[in-house]
């Protein structure tokens, strides 16, 4: 938070547990903002990735990737997960022609196992 000036949104299906996380960070100029998400519902996707650019799925819950996914198409975000197994995957990959056409980036497997931080290095 101390090296940009970029909003973040705090999501997950304990609305109370992500308030809990943002009360432990130093945010002088209320830059954070919790909201509920539950991978299982996707109105309540659609409703917490409104006015997001980026859409970070760090949850290690693969059954529900394609749900997010749908939810950052349709609110026009990016998309970047940390999964570290193909399963899950196989219907990010299906949705390629849409994020396409949408002019989206969606990034799978970014963990750490290869994932994106090997690339770097």
């Amino acid at each position: 938070m101390e090296h940009s000036r970029t909003n973040l949104i705090v999501a997950g299906r304990r609305l109370e547990a992500a308030w809990a996380f943002i009360v432990q960070l130093d945010d002088p100029d209320n830059r954070l903002e919790a909201r509920y998400a539950d991978a299982a519902e996707p109105k309540s996707l659609q409703k917490a990735c409104q006015d997001a650019a980026l859409v970070v799925l760090a949850a290690a819950a693969p059954q529900f990737a394609a749900n997010i996914a749908n939810a950052c198409l349709a609110a026009g975000c990016d998309y970047f997960d940390v999964l570290e197994m193909a399963f899950g995957t196989q219907a990010l990959f299906a949705m390629a022609p849409a994020v396409r056409n949408a002019g989206r980036s969606f990034v799978t497997q970014g963990g750490l196992a290869p994932g994106s931080p090997s690339a770097f290095a």
